[in-house]
């Protein structure tokens, strides 16, 4: 519920953004921006879940990290965004709620 509702806000806020800058920067600002906001909760995360902190990196780590950043999110962000110049915010918002 609460995610449903942060994405509906994402989407409305989201919407004038898109008349102002292109799809790709809007889709490029709102990651940089989240990534500082949601990296703050890796810490909590790993104490939470017991996970030991590994700091080797190896090729399967880049290659997961480029294509869950890359492909997943910034395509995915970058979609969402497009659509948005056919389709009303509160359409998107009310889309991505109901799902």
């Amino acid at each position: 519920m609460v995610t449903s509702v942060g994405w509906a806000i994402y989407t409305v806020r989201g919407k004038p953004l898109i008349r102002r800058y292109s799809e790709l920067e809007t889709a490029t600002y709102s990651t940089m921006l989240v990534v500082p906001m949601l990296a703050v909760f890796v810490p909590i995360e790993l104490y939470i879940s017991g996970t030991p902190i590994e700091t080797r990196v190896t090729s399967p780590l880049v290659a997961a990290v480029l294509y869950l950043g890359v492909l997943s999110i910034a395509v995915a962000r970058y979609c969402w965004y497009k659509s948005l110049e056919v389709v009303d915010a509160g359409t998107g918002a009310v889309y991505r709620v109901s799902r």
